[in-house]
């Protein structure tokens, strides 16, 4: 009887060992990854070769001549960090005026400060003075002169005269000479009255005479109340 047991437990072992066995390789193949198909090459390509392989193209381009020894320069440079792009360039490009210190504008208004007053000759240019009357032939000539407003002042030599600075250097019978700073001529003021061509009159044998106006000469002036 305990020989039957042991005979019927072998075969009972030997049964369920294929199952087993079978069960295993089933879960093994089920966790293996499935494989892509390979696709075929293409006829006269590179990469039906070995993958692992670098090929390498090299193109003839006579455009890269020029720039290539700028671009070399460029990788020779140092790596920096990027500048900023919205900074403003104004100081690179425009430089700043030169503002000028307090001590010398101190200066400056002194040197205003230490100018003489201007007289009252001095208030208008010289040509919007009159010449009216001329004192000559004495020990110190003498002229009036009139301004804008109609005002008379008597001048002689060395007298201020005009905006400029001008001053008289002398008095003739009918001029009045001024000399002007950075001015390279001096300045002729003249009363003298115009020239009467006696040859352009003489004969009138076709003409009509001129009228007697063209001959008259204005009267002289006395000179009167001078200093």
């Amino acid at each position: 009887m305990r020989r039957l047991v042991v005979l019927l437990a072998i075969s009972g072992l030997l049964v369920t060992a294929p199952l087993v066995t079978s069960c295993g390789g089933s879960e093994e193949k089920l966790m293996e990854k499935p494989q892509r198909p390979k696709r075929p090459s293409r006829p006269g390509s590179s990469s039906s070769g070995d993958k692992d392989e670098i090929v390498t193209l090299k193109f003839e381009n006579p455009k890269w001549d020029l720039i290539q020894p700028y671009f070399a320069k460029f990788l020779e440079q140092k790596h920096t960090a990027p500048k900023d792009l919205f900074a403003p360039r104004v100081a690179k490009f425009i430089p700043r005026p030169a503002v000028e210190t307090r001590e010398e504008v101190e200066e400056t208004i002194a040197k205003v400060e230490d100018e003489p007053p201007r007289g009252p000759l001095e208030q208008y240019a010289l040509k919007d003075y009159r010449l009216m009357i001329i004192m000559s032939g004495t020990a110190v000539p003498k002229a009036v002169v009139v301004d804008p407003k109609s005002q008379a002042y008597v001048i002689q030599r060395d007298t201020r005269i005009g905006s400029k600075g001008g001053i008289v250097e002398s008095i003739t019978q009918y001029m009045v000479v001024v000399k002007e700073p950075n001015e390279e001529n001096a300045t002729k003021i003249t009363i003298k009255p115009p020239y009467l061509d006696l040859a352009t009159h003489a004969g009138f044998e076709d003409e009509e005479a001129p009228p007697e106006e063209e001959f008259a000469v204005p009267p002289s002036r006395p000179v009167t109340d001078l200093p």
